[in-house]
């Protein structure tokens, strides 16, 4: 898990695409198999949601609907998530409603283990960071929202998570606290899509 800075300090390093994909799950908390099993008609861009309807397992190269009922859910976009998409899909290649929204060259879901030790672990060490994980992104995010007074059964509701402990927490979800959870979370990071504009980035496989 890192504190703000030390993430503001990574994204500015990453290259692209690595770098959309890391700001991408920092803003909406996914799990890596559900970013990477995200489809463009699940990430609504004119309404401004995120719709988790499936997931993706490396070991078995399978899409797979998410395990428990809090984890199909709908996550609100922060303007900067729609800005972020907007920008990265005018430099993908076509696509269509069913191509997935972070794929590799061979249109085959991102490989995130292969992200960390080819290209985040490296360059954690490069800077002096602690090294994370992909996973670790999510939990950050979550952990920045939490210091920033974002209430603790929004964050579970967005996280997805359900378990015995936690079930009243998602019996009265509230989308507008979920909204305002994305917002600050777009205002924490502001200036990142800008990056995108002015540079060019080759596919990680």
């Amino acid at each position: 898990m890192f504190t703000k800075a030390q993430s503001e300090l990574l994204l500015s390093a990453l290259p692209e695409p690595c770098r959309t994909y890391a700001q991408f799950d920092l803003l909406t908390w996914l799990r890596p198999g559900e970013q990477f099993a995200l489809r463009w008609k699940n990430a609504d861009l004119d309404k401004g949601v995120i719709r988790v309807l499936e997931t993706y397992v490396p070991k078995y190269k399978k899409f797979n609907p998410p395990k428990t009922q809090p984890s199909i859910r709908d996550i609100p976009m922060s303007a900067a998530v729609v800005e972020l998409l907007s920008l990265y899909r005018e430099r993908c290649r076509p696509v269509d409603s069913e191509s997935l929204v972070f794929r590799n060259s061979v249109d085959s879901p991102v490989y995130w283990d292969k992200l960390n030790s080819k290209v985040i672990r490296p360059l954690c060490k490069q800077l002096g960071l602690p090294v994370i994980t992909w996973h670790g992104f999510r939990h950050t995010g979550a952990t920045l929202a939490a210091d920033a007074g974002v209430p603790h059964r929004t964050i579970q509701a967005l996280l997805g998570h359900g378990n015995s402990s936690t079930t009243d927490l998602y019996v009265h979800r509230v989308l507008e606290s979920e909204q305002q959870a994305m917002d600050k979370m777009g205002e924490m990071f502001p200036s990142v899509p800008k990056l995108l504009e002015t540079e060019t980035g080759k596919m990680v496989n």
